[in-house]
């Protein structure tokens, strides 16, 4: 998704996401950590993930004003969990049993109460989206209390504004969703290669279905193919 490799300073890449993340020390806090670990996944990963949704929210406007830095804290840190658990686990070429997959789930929980800390909404945004995958991770329950307004909330307003506020997490939790998938097979991994785009974009289009969805997609697959057009020919 980035028109030049990744390793050119982030301000050179995207000059709004290298903004976003001075303003927030506890995002580079948390990238620096996942260089650390693994340059390609999961710092890189997050980058390119970073200036796609940026591209995605300027492009569709999907986002909800109030959300936005939001999710660009969920996007960059969604793997953050992934810093407190083995390398070798994470960088293995494949999996080998239950107990090591279920090891490896622990990474959404992980990152969750490392976010939690300084952003809940991020924190749920961000491990919400594994509901999203073929076999869904167990996360943390949605279920709390939004902050009320002076005054206090009626019954019905406090249930109305919990309600929107779930729905909100969760569509933000699938376009992240679509931004993961969409990176991960793109990119060469240690368990498997890089898929031709427009090939990606039909294996997604048969997880996600709506007419959002697709838009997504399918500006990722275009985006994609006018920064980088070798990538496309196999």
């Amino acid at each position: 998704m980035l028109p030049v490799d990744i390793d050119t300073p982030i301000h050179e890449i995207c000059p709004e996401l290298a903004e976003f993340i001075a303003r927030y020390p506890f995002v580079e806090e948390g990238l620096e950590e996942m260089k650390k670990f693994d340059e390609e996944n999961p710092f890189k990963h997050s980058l390119r993930m970073g200036h796609a949704a940026r591209r995605v929210n300027d492009t569709m406007e999907i986002v909800p004003e109030k959300m936005k830095e939001n999710f660009l804290i969920a996007v960059l840190l969604h793997d953050i969990g992934k810093t407190d658990l083995s390398q070798n686990v994470f960088l293995g070429e494949e999996e080998h049993g239950i107990e090591e997959k279920q090891y490896r789930e622990r990474h959404a929980r992980e990152g969750f109460e490392w976010i939690r800390k300084y952003n809940e909404t991020a924190s749920e945004i961000a491990v919400a989206h594994h509901e999203f995958q073929d076999e869904p991770y167990p996360r943390k329950s949605l279920d709390r209390q939004p902050t009320p307004p002076p005054g206090g909330w009626t019954s019905e307003q406090q249930k109305t504004e919990h309600v929107k506020t779930k729905k909100e997490i969760m569509h933000l939790a699938r376009i992240l969703a679509i931004l993961d998938s969409f990176d991960a097979m793109t990119n060469n991994r240690t368990y498997q290669q890089a898929k031709d785009v427009q090939e990606v974009g039909d294996i997604l289009r048969q997880k996600f279905n709506t007419e959002e969805d697709y838009m997504i997609i399918d500006m990722l697959v275009e985006e994609t193919k006018k920064m980088a057009p070798s990538n496309t020919e196999k």
